[in-house]
């Protein structure tokens, strides 16, 4: 049967997070678009940060979510609690 081989342009995104870029299309999506904040991040950074952000460690974020009126909520343990996928 032979292997799908595709010559479709892949396109990317950068994870706000990390930093990193990371693979968004066709056919692969390695992260999320966050609407409500405006912002991509990729799978790893998804998943380290399961129980929320900490804000110390991305001062950029609380300054882009700010920019953008993002009411910002902190969990019990004073992290930013990432939206559930589709938000």
């Amino acid at each position: 049967m032979g292997q799908f081989l595709t010559t479709e342009p892949k396109f990317f995104d950068k994870c706000f997070l990390c930093k990193q870029s990371f693979q968004f299309g066709p056919h692969l999506y390695d992260g999320r678009h966050i609407a409500s904040w405006g912002i991509s991040i990729c799978h790893s950074c998804d998943a380290a940060n399961w129980d929320g952000v900490v804000l110390n460690s991305h001062p950029d974020l609380i300054e882009h979510l700010k920019q953008r009126g993002v009411r910002i909520q902190l969990n019990e343990k004073g992290w930013l609690p990432l939206p559930p996928l589709g938000r």
